[in-house]
């Protein structure tokens, strides 16, 4: 039984629940037989185990440890017709076991908590939050909520007054773009298209109009100066990126020269109009560089490994960005002029989406300590 709660990867509470048959089984037993003490030494390590104090020291370690001793004194007192050398042996064994799983699910283990002081509360219903987008009206996130995707205002992103965004019409919303300096929010719309829609707000944060349609697309991207708006339009798995400047019509980049734009997963845009890119199959993305005046696209090969989820900081000075490690996506932020890079998170999840709320802070979605695309919003600091 410890060895199944070792290699299993369910929650914390599902844990709990299998020891816990064994706690009222153990502890009956013993009691019952006589052997107080037993059951009282059962009692406590199952107290050990599932006690929520993370502060008291490696609460991981903690709990392995607690796990491992009480199945060890449950099945060194049970009733068995083994001898005692025998049960040495199985003893011992069983601790080498121990040991070596414990070894390998430690590090994947041991940071999973790191972001959990950091979380961004909200009083929406919500099963899942990605996305977020610091804009005028405060910080703006997808939802899962019970009526599909939908785009939630959440205020100041410190206090639980986030409320829906209503849509002129019904669909997901996949994605979101903005930024504090833009006059407008950007939806990327779904139901039988992907339409690009927009919605105005002002300086003081006092809602415009409801959101309007403005183009085809999909993935809108913003400047933080608000002036360009880039998306994707995908024609038989053919990307075309398009550009807009100033609330005008938005034009196609015609690619002259450079790497491909056919798979793109993710960008952000410069001041300058220029586009950093995540292009490729989600197996292996790579950054792009695609510089707009002349419609040329350059590989970004300073930036190694798989890379997805670009972000400009505010002063164009800095990008943040995940990149996947040990098959989890890890958050990091490099300097552009200098190649200087900082690790953000450590944890074996997954830290996405990264968006500037200030020069030195970044809020992400991160799915540690949850299932695979239930992922909450936390905010990270950190120096230049």
């Amino acid at each position: 039984m410890p060895l199944l709660l070792l290699l299993s990867s369910m929650p914390g509470p599902y844990h709990y629940c299998v020891l816990i048959f064994s706690a009222v089984v153990g502890i009956d037993f013993f009691e019952r037989s006589g052997q107080w003490r037993i059951a009282l030494l059962l009692g406590l390590l199952y107290a050990i185990a599932c006690a929520s104090i993370p502060q008291a020291g490696d609460f991981v370690l903690r709990r392995l440890l607690a796990t491992f001793v009480f199945y060890v004194v449950l099945l060194w007192h049970a009733p068995a017709k083994a001898s005692a050398g025998a049960r040495k042996i199985l003893l011992a064994l069983g601790t080498v076991i121990f040991a070596v799983l414990t070894a390998f699910n430690l590090r994947p283990l041991r940071w999973r908590g790191e972001d959990f002081p950091h979380r961004l509360a909200s009083n929406i219903a919500s099963y899942a939050s990605s996305n977020p987008v610091a804009t005028t009206e405060g910080l703006v996130s997808i939802e899962m909520v019970d009526g599909g995707y939908q785009a939630v205002n959440r205020g100041s992103g410190q206090v639980t007054n986030a409320h829906v965004i209503s849509m002129p019409e019904s669909g997901d919303v996949l994605s979101l773009a903005g930024s504090d300096k833009s006059s407008f929010v950007y939806f990327e719309l779904v139901n039988r298209g992907s339409h690009i829609l927009r919605r105005a707000s002002d300086q003081a944060g006092r809602t415009g109009r409801a959101p309007e349609y403005f183009a085809e697309g999909q993935q809108p991207a913003v400047s933080n100066d608000g002036r360009w708006l880039a998306f994707i339009r995908q024609d038989r798995r053919t990307s075309t990126v398009w550009l807009s400047q100033d609330g005008a019509t938005p034009q196609p980049v015609n690619v002259r020269s450079g790497p491909s734009l056919d798979e793109v997963l993710e960008m952000t845009v410069t001041a300058e109009g220029d586009v950093i890119a995540s292009v490729g199959s989600a197996a292996n993305p790579h950054l792009v560089l695609l510089q707009s005046a002349g419609s040329v696209t350059r590989a970004l090969d300073e930036i190694a490994g798989p890379v997805r989820y670009p972000a400009i900081s505010p002063d164009a000075k800095m990008l943040a960005f995940s990149r996947r490690d040990g098959g989890s996506w890890l958050l990091f932020v490099r300097e552009l002029a200098t190649g200087n890079e900082q690790q953000l998170t450590r944890a074996a999840c997954n830290a996405t989406s990264p968006a500037w709320q200030d020069l030195h802070t970044l809020i992400y979605a991160t799915d540690c300590g949850r299932g695979l695309g239930l992922s909450a919003l936390a905010r990270i600091e950190f120096s230049r």
